[in-house]
């Protein structure tokens, strides 16, 4: 009598759906935990080579994935990190940008504001929609 004669026809089947149930989730894939779940004693599965092939394989398999997610996931964390050292390096040049921008026109604002006055300004800037708010910024005794 072969070892596999108490085994149901579609074993194979349901063992490789099982054992990618198990890569899948991330279980591990041991002789016991199969055993477990398919109802068996440790020895039943063990002595099936058919099935002892499928295990291996798919043991295998889930060594090798790992290796692989963890490889992509120390890349992925190193990448990230260099990314976001990088972002924020260009926010603080962008930042240092503006601050300067905004000293400078202010600066040429005030210029423009000794030499005319607001209404000198606004002769630039008739369709600007925040040249109100520009008015503010111009000494009073100049505002027109």
């Amino acid at each position: 009598m072969p070892a596999d004669a108490h085994s149901p026809p579609d074993q194979p089947l349901s063992l490789e759906t099982m054992l990618d149930s198990f890569i899948d989730s991330d279980e591990t894939i041991t002789y016991r935990a199969v055993a477990k779940q398919l109802g068996m004693a440790v020895s039943s599965v063990t002595r099936s080579a058919q099935r002892r092939a499928l295990i291996d394989a798919a043991s295998e398999r889930q060594s090798e994935m790992r290796l692989w997610a963890k490889r992509a996931q120390k890349a992925s964390q190193k990448n990230l990190l260099d990314k976001l050292a990088n972002k924020e390096r260009r926010i603080d040049e962008l930042e240092q940008q503006v601050a300067l921008l905004t000293a400078s026109h202010k600066a040429i604002i005030l210029a423009i504001g000794e030499t005319g006055g607001y209404s000198a300004w606004q002769k630039f800037f008739e369709s600007y929609e925040q040249v109100p708010a520009v008015r503010s910024l111009f000494p009073p005794e100049t505002r027109g």
